[in-house]
């Protein structure tokens, strides 16, 4: 160990870097930064302020965990690279290590916002060439000149039979190994190993896809395989061990993997199965812990947090999370690894997380403006609940898979997962019927009898009634149901119905009074989202009430806001059924005739009835409800309610939570949540001067049974 035995570094995680060249003062730029959590403009200044506070701390390595760009934009990563080699100039001392994020490769949403087109992107190779003079130094091997690697880069690019130019890289391409002291002779050091999370070629891309990036991660068995070998000689040479990757291995706090899943390694509880026992039958995290390591870094989430695993055999890891230097409240870490080997048969490290309280920055216009408070600064112009709700569904509005979303695959999709079989794209119908056929014949009042029936493989729906039948074939069912389909892609899933809708029921919503005092459902969310504290001494009064009535199982909040916002819900009520219209060339006749072949008065009636009356959806829903809801006229508002408390549905709810959340009661799973996220949050923050070897590695504890 150098300086006495000491070592200090830093963290600067998840920068986000925006190359100047690429921002404008335009419509386009002004919207990108609404719809980013980020200080974009802001991003040079922050990260050259805090390598100033690493360099008060007197850190001279410094560990930047991924997500150095915006967008993987490549001149963003060369504006990084001088940024970052201006540092390690002034001391030839120092050494900076990085790892990709899942912004940084392959990542097509590069853009010039000056010129309004697609800038260039990196891929893997370059990522490494550009940034090789930061850690070349102290590198003692890459994952990709392993045996291990090369044999499996072999089976995947015979496997996926890729495009030449991807041949050279797959899963965990970027993961090495690293020591502080690069002479292997000298014992007691600090062994860095990076492992490359990030997904970014076809063997793990969730179409496997390669030229593409994804938001989750996952660590391969084969990358785990070649990190024990290398942590088993870092333990021959008497070294502490940091293992760093982007994303995280366990959730960093309760109920992370439900509500923010791609933060997380996606194999993240599952256990790998392999000859060597010291991987066979453990979960990622597991392994690392069984081998000895007792700390893994990481970003992405853009959050500080701690969470401790304990392995079956009694082995501990601390999964430490830090926040990103462009999201409030801007946090950085610092560490202090002191080798108490001689006295203390170890090591002692020392972590402290340090707030950006101020800084400077160059803004659109080329004028510095110095932020003197940041924290102020931040939840003025950047924690606001309100932006983050409607730019998020502004931006998913305008993403291809939403406005261009193929709605039959998609339900497809959805009934394969959740029966478990694989329907056609033609024929699909006939195959729900027959997955359902043993469930009939069934009995609905005022209806008569349904039965499901296979004639010569051709199946179909028949409906006996006083003495009349109606006959629904599979393939006509889902020639009129693609008609259906067709119309709601065409006149609803367009991409400002989604905004102007969401928009307008978002802003009635969340104006809805909770108090006396005037205070809405926005007031008591915002402060929730911009961590505050949660006592009753601290807390505003409409913040503990409304606590109070959630807590309450007799408080309906779903109740409460359907009635607030019944004017809206009709609307897009009507604007929905309304557009779907039962015809085929612009005629009811042949949409009715294809769907059902009749005999009987009944029936005839019935169908002479529907022709004549429904003209939409709306119109045909309205003859439902009389029969349902007992009244004249649906609205959209009753039925939301029916929905809502109908006791299936209910059930549902239930089941999915139990199954889900560990719980029943969706509103307890929430508000334990929200004080989760808040405590944990609040304690980092409030308390930086702290030891957080000491205080903070108690907020999430995981123990294999």
């Amino acid at each position: 160990m150098e300086n006495n035995k000491k070592i200090s570094l830093s963290i600067l995680s998840d920068i986000h870097i925006l190359a100047r060249s690429l921002m404008a003062n335009n419509k386009e730029f002004n919207m990108a930064i609404k719809y980013d959590r980020k200080f974009l403009v802001e991003g040079e200044g922050l990260l050259k302020k805090a390598l100033e506070l690493a360099s008060l701390n007197d850190s001279k390595y410094i560990i930047i965990p991924g997500d150095l760009t915006k967008d993987g934009e490549k001149k963003s990563h060369l504006e990084v690279r001088e940024i970052l080699k201006s540092w390690t100039y002034e001391n030839p001392q120092r050494n900076i290590f990085l790892i990709p994020g899942n912004h940084d490769i392959n990542n097509k949403q590069a853009f010039d916002y000056k010129n309004l087109k697609k800038t260039d992107y990196i891929e893997p190779r370059e990522f490494f060439e550009i940034y090789d003079f930061l850690y070349k130094d102290k590198v003692l091997e890459f994952y990709k000149n392993s045996n291990i690697f090369k044999s499996h880069l072999d089976f995947v690019n015979k496997k996926f039979n890729r495009d030449f130019k991807y041949s050279y890289y797959c899963q965990g391409y970027g993961s090495y190994l690293a020591r502080i002291d690069n002479n292997l002779e000298n014992k007691n050091s600090l062994t860095l190993l990076f492992i490359d999370t990030s997904i970014y070629s076809c063997d793990y891309e969730q179409n496997h896809k390669d030229g593409k990036t994804n938001v989750v991660g996952a660590l391969d068995k084969n990358v785990m395989k070649w990190a024990i070998e290398k942590i088993d000689e870092a333990k021959c040479r008497k070294d502490m061990i940091f293992v760093i990757s982007h994303h995280a291995f366990i959730p960093n706090f309760r109920d992370q993997r439900l509500v923010l899943g791609p933060f997380i390694i996606k194999n993240w509880k599952e256990k790998y199965i392999d000859d060597d026992p010291r991987i066979n039958d453990k979960l990622p995290i597991e392994v690392l812990a069984d081998m000895g390591v007792k700390f893994l870094f990481t970003g992405h989430l853009h959050e500080n947090g701690t969470a401790k695993y304990k392995s079956v055999l009694g082995n501990e890891i601390f999964n430490i999370q830090t926040g990103s230097t462009v999201t409030y409240p801007l946090p950085i870490r610092h560490i202090n690894v002191l080798d108490d080997i001689e006295e203390f048969n170890g090591f002692s490290v020392d972590l402290k997380t340090q707030l950006i309280k101020s800084f400077s920055y160059e803004n659109l216009s080329g004028e510095t403006i110095k932020i003197e408070n940041s924290i102020a600064y931040a939840l003025e112009n950047q924690l606001s609940l309100k932006d983050v709700l409607f730019n998020y569904v502004h931006s998913m509005a305008k993403n291809p898979m939403i406005s261009e979303m193929n709605i039959k695959k998609f339900l497809i999709d959805r009934i394969n997962t959740a029966l478990k079989i694989n329907l056609p794209k033609k024929g699909y119908i006939g195959e729900i019927l027959k997955f359902y056929k043993d469930k009939f014949p069934i009995h609905i009042e005022k209806l008569g009898f349904i039965n499901i029936f296979d004639a010569d493989g051709e199946m179909f729906i028949k409906i006996d009634s006083y003495r009349s039948h109606a006959i629904i074939k599979a393939k006509d069912l889902e020639e009129c149901l693609e008609i259906l389909i067709e119309q709601f892609e065409e006149k609803i899933m367009t991409t400002d119905n989604i905004i102007y809708y969401y928009d307008k029921l978002m802003k009635k919503g969340i104006s809805m009074p909770i108090s006396k005092d005037g205070h809405s459902l926005y007031d008591f969310s915002n402060y929730i989202y911009q961590y505050k504290a949660l006592d009753e001494k601290t807390t505003p009064s409409y913040v503990v009430e409304f606590m109070a009535k959630l807590n309450n199982p007799n408080y309906s909040i779903t109740d409460q806001i359907i009635d607030y916002c019944q004017d809206e819900i009709n609307e897009i009520f009507e604007f929905l059924t309304k557009n779907i219209r039962f015809e085929i060339d612009g005629s009811k006749d042949k949409f009715f005739n294809k769907l059902v072949s009749i005999k009987g008065i009944f029936f005839n009636s019935l169908i002479k009835y529907l022709k004549r009356k429904s003209n939409n959806l709306f119109d045909l829903l309205t003859f439902i409800s009389k029969f349902i809801l007992k009244k004249r006229r649906v609205e959209g508002v009753d039925l939301a309610k029916y929905i809502v408390n109908y006791k299936k549905i209910t059930n549902i709810k239930q089941n999915l939570g139990k199954k889900m959340l560990g719980r029943a009661n969706l509103r307890s799973y929430i508000i334990d949540l929200v004080k989760s996220i808040n405590n944990e949050v609040i304690e980092t923050y409030e308390n930086e001067d702290l030891n957080e070897r000491d205080h903070y590695f108690s907020y999430v504890e995981y123990e294999d049974e």
